[in-house]
């Protein structure tokens, strides 16, 4: 053997070798089988806030979820891995780099649970990006909130004061040199950031999408509102990155225990992880760790308010978890001027057919950019005008859990009691928290039968002009609410419209809903 054979052997026994050690090395979640050992200050190790928040909602301040991970099992684990990225302990498992060999040198640890792989991408979710606008149009401004009746809340110097909410996104680049944030910066209502990329405190670089949304929760100009809560306070986190790696998903987690421990009330999660490693069927709040995470601290107090992502008008079509999760509100989009579904916004329902999304805003907004106010459209920014608004509802509420506060926003809605998977309840309405709970509004329609065909008859033919007015929503639902089909029909003046559903069988029905009232029809009445 000559030398340039054995230094072509030689490169490729290491090339071999390097491959088995690196190229195969996956990002995994070690599941341990308990916490044994693991001791707890709740008093030490959580900000006032939450305790607060755990006290005022009746959440014991001992839950075995908090206590730390034992650590001599995180000492054998770090001792036999390449890498470790995050320790969680509210799902009691360690985010580590392995190869094939090292995993199945860890399963034959007794306390070792199980080892599931990481391979999710994220995708924040936002739609178009108009950078050449640099201008406020008035017009989209003024829907953003008014289509909330948000100026109800600030005539009433409700701008979600004391309430203190976590972001996680991208990056906030340039916030403290953005005059939008002047108020923010002065006041001193950052409380702390965190990016989970890089390992460090500072969050005031890379992709502006987390800029953009913040603005949106809390924006203003001088008396020019952005967003609805402009006194809140911030926790801001990075946990996405440019390259869409795949322990972004670990990051998410990170980010909502640190939220937690830092006494958070509402996180703000414009992200959405798809088709990248999940399949459709998966939207069920309970495959994915992050949805996993996401009700954890639903149970622990905090609302968690996430876009339901882009892919309307894709393949994909569906909500993006962790929007799927149970217990939190999912935002969907709608034009502003029709306030039906945009065609971007992803659709509900969940996998295991729960309703998505709770609620919808404006997908269409005027948000901070890096350099001037730009237009910008996605469920990225319907989600902060949503927790903008819920801040608002608990500083006028305070006695309130997270739980009533999702379940007020949602009868504030414009379509509730009705509900789709477009629209969930509507848009919520500021106005409700403030008057009658129950409202009565005189009847828009009756309902006539004729041959077993289905007529509406309405009060009047007259005023069918105005935001949302002319819209006639009805669906087709089983008796377990689950909707096999459902329509929105716009109506010119008319004394009555006939519904386009032939038969109904035993155990189905149909709701009827237009200009606040809902009827329901049932295989009896035909």
């Amino acid at each position: 053997m000559n030398c340039t054979q054995k230094c072509y052997f030689s490169l490729l026994f290491i090339t071999l070798l390097f491959s088995e050690s690196i190229f195969s090395q996956e990002w995994n979640w070690i599941y341990y089988a308990d916490k044994t050992g693991s001791s707890f200050n709740p008093t030490e190790y959580f900000d006032i806030k939450a305790i607060e928040r755990r006290i005022n909602t009746g959440i014991s301040l001992i839950d075995s979820s908090d206590f730390p991970i034992n650590e001599q099992y995180i000492k054998i684990i770090t001792e036999n891995t390449d890498s470790s990225l995050y320790h969680s302990r509210w799902l009691n498992a360690s985010a580590v780099l392995i190869t094939k060999a090292q995993a199945d040198y860890l399963k034959t640890l007794p306390f070792v649970k199980k080892i599931a792989p990481i391979a999710v991408f994220a995708n924040p979710c936002q739609n178009e990006y108009d950078t050449t606008l640099s201008a406020i149009d008035k017009s989209i401004l003024n829907k953003q909130l008014n289509n909330m009746e948000g100026s109800i809340f600030s005539s009433g110097q409700i701008c979600g004061t004391g309430i203190r909410i976590a972001i996680f996104d991208t990056g906030f680049p340039f916030l403290n040199d953005i005059p939008v944030f002047e108020h923010l910066v002065k006041n001193k209502r950052i409380i702390k950031t965190y990016d989970f990329a890089k390992n460090k405190e500072l969050v005031y670089d890379f992709n502006p999408h987390g800029t953009s949304v913040l603005s949106c929760i809390t924006g203003k100009i001088g008396s020019i509102r952005l967003g609805l809560a402009t006194d809140a306070e911030f926790l801001l986190a990075r946990t996405e990155t440019n390259r869409e790696i795949a322990q972004e998903e670990v990051y998410w987690v990170a980010a909502l225990e640190w939220a937690d421990k830092n006494g958070a009330q509402i996180v703000n999660s414009s992200l959405g992880y798809t088709y990248h490693r999940y399949f459709p069927e998966e939207m069920d709040g309970k495959t994915s760790v992050v949805a996993q995470a996401a009700q954890i601290a639903a149970r622990k107090g905090i609302l968690i308010v996430n876009s339901m992502g882009n892919d309307g008008n894709n393949e994909w079509k569906v909500l993006a978890t962790p929007a799927d999760a149970d217990s939190i509100l999912s935002v969907g989009a709608v034009e502003a001027a029709s306030m039906l579904h945009s065609n971007f916004s992803s659709f509900g329902p969940t996998a295991d057919f729960r309703l998505k999304p709770n609620i919808v805003a404006n997908g269409k907004v005027v948000a901070a950019g890096t350099k001037s106010l730009q237009t910008l459209s996605g469920t990225s920014f319907a989600a902060p005008l949503i927790t903008g608004f819920a801040a608002c509802v608990w500083q006028l509420f305070p006695h309130y859990s997270n739980m009533d506060i999702i379940n007020e926003i949602q009868k504030s809605a414009s379509l509730y009691p009705y509900f789709d998977y477009a629209h969930g309840y509507g848009i919520p309405k500021a106005g409700y928290f403030f008057g009658e709970k129950n409202p009565h509004p005189k009847e828009s329609f009756q309902i006539e039968i004729q041959d077993q065909k289905i007529y509406l008859i309405f009060s009047s033919t007259q005023n069918f002009k105005g935001i949302g007015s002319n819209y006639l929503y009805f669906h087709l639902a089983d008796e377990n609410n689950k909707i096999i089909e459902y329509w929105v029909v716009e109506l010119e003046n008319t004394s009555q419209y006939q519904l386009p559903i032939e038969k109904i069988d035993d155990n189905q029905n149909i709701r009827v809903f237009f200009r606040g009232t809902m009827k329901t029809i049932n295989k009896i009445d035909l």
